[in-house]
């Protein structure tokens, strides 16, 4: 599987929300290896994305995030409108 000099297995390991798989190949000098999201999604990744973590996830993290932020947008905006309604009445 692996020529010349020997490269650190990776099989299994965590990166972040990645999980190595398998060894996916050699690409222009750069080893590949297939690695699954937690989320399911499964992509080749580089070796130094990975060990460097560079690519923590595919992507899930951001949604997550951008998720998790506009709920809490939504909640402050209806307690300021809450808040508004408040004084109107007064």
């Amino acid at each position: 599987m692996f020529r010349g000099y020997r490269i650190e297995d990776l099989t299994g390991i965590v990166f972040g929300r990645w999980t190595v798989i398998k060894y996916y190949g050699k690409i222009k000098r750069l080893h590949y290896w297939e690695c699954e999201c937690e989320c399911g999604t499964v992509r080749p990744l580089q070796s130094q994305s990975l060990t460097n973590l560079k690519s923590r996830s595919c992507g899930c993290i951001k949604k997550e995030k951008q998720k998790y932020s506009y709920k809490i947008k939504i909640e402050d905006d209806n307690r300021m409108k809450g808040i508004i309604d408040e004084t109107k009445k007064n």
